[in-house]
């Protein structure tokens, strides 16, 4: 009640370990707030359990084969354990929006810290269009163009320069604006 106006019961988008609704924060600003789902951790810790025991069952079958499926689901089960801290994704997401705010063409949503922990991340409603929502049709040629020049700079700048990229930049994490602007959202993979 001191943070928001206002907070959607209806989600805007679930998915297995978290979902999103749309919010009003206490200055009138439209926000979104990602909510981890309260078994998320848990439930991941008893898969990965089960798929390490696999891992080790394949263990000897393939140690000539040059990689070690028990070291492949250490791997992925820390990044999962990233994944359900929405602290990182929030430092993350304002470290890429800090290295993009002098470039026009290429935004991040801001964070809103005081309304941000591990289960839970606040950041700025982004306005525009889903990409993966968009017919390519839709689009005029030259918006187009702009959007694809806009987003192989963030690319590569993400890349070859800050050594630091979003790692699931699919078109369900992109947002497009109609001069052409781009906006990335889902910092949780970096």
């Amino acid at each position: 009640d001191e943070l928001f106006q206002w907070i959607d019961p209806e989600p805007l988008a679930a998915a297995s370990m978290a979902q999103v609704h749309a919010a009003i924060w206490k200055d009138g600003t439209e926000v979104v707030i990602k909510l981890l789902r309260p078994d998320a951790a848990d439930q991941i810790e008893a898969d990965m359990e089960a798929i390490a025991f696999v891992a080790r069952l394949a263990e000897d079958r393939l140690a000539k084969s040059g990689f070690s499926p028990t070291e492949i689901v250490n791997e992925f089960r820390e990044e999962l354990r990233r994944e359900t801290n929405l602290t990182i994704e929030a430092r993350s997401t304002d470290r890429m929006r800090r290295s993009f705010e002098h470039d026009e063409g290429i935004a991040f949503p801001r964070i809103y810290w005081e309304a941000t922990t591990p289960g839970v991340l606040t950041i700025e409603r982004v306005k525009g269009r889903l990409l993966a929502r968009t017919p390519y049709s839709s689009i005029p040629k030259e918006i187009r163009k702009k959007i694809i020049q806009n987003g192989a700079r963030a690319v590569f700048r993400q890349t070859l320069e800050l050594g630091f990229f979003h790692a699931d930049p699919h078109p369900g994490n992109i947002f497009i604006h109609d001069d052409g602007r781009v906006t990335f959202i889902d910092c949780g993979m970096v």
